[in-house]
């Protein structure tokens, strides 16, 4: 079967569980299936590049590696597109990820099967950006929610009832994964409270920031360090609160695979007071590391994390500091507490290995592939 699989940033780039996602399955189909991979370019790599197995056409204005760029990301629909009909008839299937759905407008009429999938939706939570791009993520997933689609894939059953809300139909739920053999092995737990994600306003870890420096306050004895995981554009101004409170807190980036692993061993804690998350594939490297975790208590967390794996906090607790502060104490000081949620919440995590995943995104693709097959 031969599959184009279309998302606006790919690999190397990885900062996101959108692109981590359709790495990890496209690395995996690429071991039985012709699989090419549509993208914008990225600076410093080949416009054409057979990785893994993995077919990767780079098309557009190149796009930096550690952050995001409009002007690049709005590039890339028509360069794609040129691409795409070029070779469009040697596909069984296509495959768009979130924002790259839009094409399903000029695709999705075809009589191949075009398969969108969309992590989550915003909506009302737009507000928590600043400048336009409130206004363009609103018309963003108001056109989404309008292409024309075979099967339409989400991360949740949090995502998809916002989906069915939005009028669209034949959704199907496939999660998110890790690739748990990178997991195997323990390393001696340090003071260290990691976060991993973007930085950006809605994650709130300004918060985090504050809380950490009220740990330190509260356990001078002990050298309790806040690790943080991650671009975005808030990382100046974290930077500059961190160096404000004269809080113990080290700001990695963009880290390398490995390394991301290692981080998470080492700490005792992970925090994520992020509002906003489709699924939450950091959590769940937390929960394969062994890691306690404190975290907001979304909707799409409850769907694979029960009470027993980690500490969570409701919206009022997870924006004040000082609640923040004593749960990550509490897990500091409570060894017990804390080896309870690291062994449950390692124990679950083996149920979400990407291979799995991919076996199912295989069945997907082949069943739509069929179907259009009888259609014609």
């Amino acid at each position: 079967m031969r599959v184009a699989m279309i998302i606006d940033l790919f690999y190397p780039y990885q900062l996101g569980g959108a692109e981590r996602q359709f790495f990890e399955l496209a690395k995996r189909l690429a071991k039985r299936h012709e699989i090419h991979v549509f993208t914008l370019k990225l600076r410093g790599c080949k416009p054409e590049e057979r990785y893994h197995g993995i077919n990767i056409h780079r098309v557009g204005i190149p796009h930096p590696l550690h952050r995001r760029s409009i002007i690049s990301l709005l590039s890339f629909y028509p360069f794609v597109l040129f691409s795409l009909l070029k070779n469009f008839r040697r596909f069984d299937v296509i495959h768009a990820n979130q924002a790259a759905a839009l094409l399903s407008f000029f695709l999705g009429i075809s009589t191949k099967p075009f398969i969108a999938t969309i992590h989550d939706l915003y909506l009302n939570r737009w507000r928590e950006f600043r400048a336009a791009i409130p206004l363009l993520g609103r018309l963003l997933e108001f056109l989404i929610c309008r292409g024309k689609y075979a099967l339409v894939l989400t991360v949740s059953a949090y995502s998809a009832k916002k989906l069915l809300n939005c009028g669209m139909k034949n959704i199907v739920i496939v999660p998110n994964g890790i690739e748990l053999k990178k997991f195997k092995g323990r390393m001696k737990k340090e003071d260290r409270v990691v976060y991993l994600g973007r930085l950006v306003r809605y994650k709130h870890v300004d918060t985090l920031i504050r809380a950490a420096k009220l740990v330190q306050e509260r356990m001078k004895g002990r050298d309790v360090k806040l690790v943080i995981i991650g671009e975005g554009e808030e990382r100046r101004k974290l930077e500059k609160l961190a160096e404000k409170l004269r809080c113990n807190c080290e700001f990695l980036g963009f880290v390398s695979e490995k390394r991301k692993i290692r981080e998470l061993k080492r700490a005792k804690i992970f925090c994520s007071l992020s509002n906003i998350e489709g699924f939450g594939i950091s959590l769940l490297e937390a929960f394969a590391s062994g890691t306690a975790a404190v975290v907001r208590d979304l909707p799409c967390y409850r769907e694979f994390a029960p009470k027993n794996c980690a500490i969570f906090l409701s919206n009022k607790e997870a924006d004040d500091p000082k609640i923040v502060a004593e749960k990550i104490i509490k897990l500091l000081t409570d060894k017990h507490l804390a080896k309870k949620y690291a062994e449950s919440a390692r124990k679950l995590a083996k149920h979400y290995d990407w291979d799995k995943i991919a076996s199912y995104i295989e069945k997907i693709y082949e069943r739509a592939a069929r179907s259009a097959g009888e259609q014609r």
